[in-house]
């Protein structure tokens, strides 16, 4: 989706390796760069964002990157609300300078100004199938061949659009708004 709007220098802030969602979620965003075409750069992947203030941290240090992104796909949407604070510090608009995509869906995104677009899982349907494979682990069958994934849905929100300023020139307007911090 970032792609297509005109990103090209997409970040990913995935959430706790010790989760098995942490896994597929980085793999489906190196799919999806390479679906688009794009080259994955290292610098542009963080890892551990749960809170928002992991989040805020996350955007920070990418956004002080000789060559930040335009994008930010957050593996979990409340490490992503923690981007909010850090545009508003840098004067960003989120869904401008800055464009923003999570997953979760949690209603606390909703909130957000504006708000967060998100992929989210039918967390009813995810907990029947949760407990019918319970319940054939009980009957014996073994954990390693019950795994299901759910395909998610896109929720628009408007922090997403496509990118009003290059990377060079998302660059140059945040060391021209640091020196001038500075300065005062």
């Amino acid at each position: 989706r970032l792609a297509a709007l005109g990103h090209r220098r997409i970040a990913f802030v995935n959430g706790g390796r010790l989760y098995n969602y942490a896994g597929l979620r980085a793999q489906g965003y190196r799919a999806g760069l390479a679906a688009a075409g794009l080259a994955p750069a290292p610098e542009l992947v963080c890892g551990e964002a749960l809170t928002p203030e992991q989040g805020a941290q996350a955007t920070r240090a990418l956004l002080s990157l000789p060559r930040p992104p335009t994008a930010i796909v957050f593996a979990v949407d409340m490490a992503a609300l923690g981007a909010w604070q850090v545009a508003e510090e840098l004067g960003l608009g989120i869904g401008r300078e800055l464009s923003v995509i999570a997953y979760d869906g949690v209603p606390e995104g909703a909130l957000a100004r504006p708000p967060l677009t998100s992929f989210d899982v039918d967390m009813r349907r995810a907990g029947e199938r949760l407990a019918h494979l319970l319940i054939r682990q009980i009957r014996g069958e073994e954990p390693e061949t019950l795994r299901e994934t759910e395909r998610a849905r896109l929720r628009e929100g408007g922090s997403d659009a496509p990118p009003a300023l290059t990377s060079e020139e998302l660059a140059q307007r945040l060391r021209a708004m640091r020196a001038r911090d500075n300065v005062t």
